[in-house]
């Protein structure tokens, strides 16, 4: 799955706390959910708040922190990107 790959890339756990980023099936569950609520005309911001939401949801990830809330804009803007691939 696209979205998991994408969380995986651009892991929010902190690195000593987590091996998640070498598999992306890791984030299968959350990556469904996340999938599951986006639209082609959400806007980058938009997709950062569902981002967000589930991924908090399922782990107390602290977005005032700038590694974390890097990485939460990085599989935003991702995720997105997904959602409108480039015309041929």
């Amino acid at each position: 799955m696209r979205i998991s790959a994408i969380i995986a890339a651009h892991d929010p756990l902190e690195p000593w706390l987590t091996e998640s980023h070498w598999d992306s099936e890791y984030w299968l569950r959350e990556a469904a959910t996340i999938a599951s609520r986006l639209m082609p005309q959400m806007s980058v911001k938009a997709v950062r708040e569902v981002v967000v939401e589930v991924l908090t949801g399922a782990l107390p990830l602290d977005t005032s922190n700038l590694y974390v809330s890097e990485r939460l804009d990085a599989i935003a803007g991702e995720a997105w990107k997904a959602l409108h691939p480039p015309a041929l």
